[in-house]
């Protein structure tokens, strides 16, 4: 089952709690209409994996966007079954291009 949280919310620790419990899926952390990352929470939930991104993304161009403009960035998520998970993040991936996300890396 897809459901879809479309509204663009604050990218800050504040709001990252505020995605509920046990959710796995797609994720993007957007800076006004430019998307900035598209990740998967497939191993873990979508709030432990913007936790990990907000705390130190292991992407350092993604760091370096979170450092510099922390209180500009929004995100929002998109549940989605274990299964489609690698193959949604790859389709939106392509459609979005975000400016730092790694070709070829999960």
């Amino acid at each position: 089952m897809l459901s879809c949280n479309c509204k663009k919310n604050k990218f800050t620790y504040l709001h990252i709690t505020d995605v509920p419990d046990g959710v796995k899926g797609i994720y993007g952390i957007w800076h006004n209409k430019t998307c900035i990352y598209i990740g998967k929470a497939k191993e873990q939930i979508i709030k432990v994996r913007l936790t990990q991104e907000w705390n130190r993304s292991h992407n350092k161009n993604l760091r370096a966007w979170i450092e510099s403009m922390e209180t500009n960035l929004t995100f929002c998520w998109i549940s989605a079954e274990t299964q489609t998970i690698n193959s949604l993040e790859t389709r939106l991936i392509d459609i979005l291009q975000p400016v730092t996300n790694v070709q070829g890396k999960d």
